[in-house]
């Protein structure tokens, strides 16, 4: 006896499978839609993202808005590698850093370049020339305490020509290399003496005249700060030393003359005359020198 076979039911998909794909393919070609929708929106309102590089090692990624020559307008600045922050850029050209300083100036893809003023947070202000972000050119440094330089900058640096006026009333006036004075200069002191001769580090070293305050003066080699090498040394009685000084002291061979024509010529140890003793030859070398310059003069 045949057994009658029973139909198979066929299975079906869930209801509403099928329209839930479809709703969130809908959903995201929307989602899609709108996101160009914005990015075209934003980039006709000026919207920008740049990432530019100052070729000294600092990279600025800016996002915002730029004029119609493309230059940064108004948005936010970030600055990673040499030189890392952050700053705000406000319509009016004002940058705002993150730690409180603040420039207004001239810009070139987010870095500070022309002209421009740097007021620091801590109330410092530099004014002046600005290249790839640095301060570099001529300008004038007042600090908050009342000192001033106004001259040669590189990067950052007091370096050329320029001229400190401190607080207290000294200056100095001449050349710097890297924040110190180096080369040729005159500094003016708050007591009344001056310097006026070459630097090396800061330091008086090779030759140059000091001017005291009581009206002394010495005039010749210097070395580390201190009278070290050949000079003559006028006192304002008018004593004159001529001869060697070792760590600011007469030292070695040399002749002190009074105003009244007396002289005392011989070997003078820490400021104190030793004994009389013959000059070297080096020592009688100079004088010839420094006879044939005074004959020469009269001529």
């Amino acid at each position: 006896m045949n057994s009658e076979r029973r139909p198979v039911a066929k299975t079906r998909a869930p209801a509403g499978k099928g329209s839930m794909k479809k709703l969130l393919t809908r959903i995201v070609l929307i989602a899609l839609i709108v996101f160009v929708l914005v990015i075209v929106g934003l980039m006709i309102a000026g919207y920008r993202y740049k990432k530019t590089s100052n070729g000294a090692g600092t990279t600025a990624k800016f996002v915002g808005v730029v004029d119609r020559g493309g230059e940064y307008f108004k948005g936010n600045i970030y600055y990673s590698g040499a030189f890392k922050a952050t700053a705000k850029l406000s319509s009016d050209g004002t940058l705002t850093y993150n730690n409180g300083d603040v420039y207004t100036g001239e810009l070139s893809s987010g870095f500070r370049n022309g002209k421009g003023k740097l007021t620091y947070a801590c109330g410092d202000v530099y004014e002046g020339d600005f290249v790839n972000n640095e301060l570099s050119g001529t300008g004038t440094f007042t600090y908050v305490g009342g000192d001033v330089y106004t001259g040669q900058m590189r990067d950052g640096k007091f370096d050329g020509s320029g001229t400190f006026t401190g607080a207290d009333g000294s200056s100095y006036t001449g050349m710097f290399t890297a924040q110190q004075k180096n080369g040729m200069g005159k500094y003016t002191f708050a007591d009344g003496s001056w310097y006026d001769g070459t630097y090396v580090n800061d330091a008086k070293s090779g030759t140059g005249t000091y001017h005291y305050a009581n009206g002394d003066e010495y005039t010749g080699d210097f070395d580390g700060d201190v009278r070290s090498g050949r000079g003559t040394y006028t006192w304002s009685t008018g004593e004159v030393y001529v001869g060697q000084f070792e760590n600011g002291e007469m030292t070695g061979y040399g002749v002190l003359t009074w105003p009244s024509g007396r002289t005392l010529e011989g070997l003078f140890e820490n400021g104190q005359y030793v004994r009389t003793e013959d000059k070297d030859e080096d020592d009688t070398d100079n004088d010839d020198t420094d006879k044939d310059n005074r004959d020469e003069d009269d001529e």
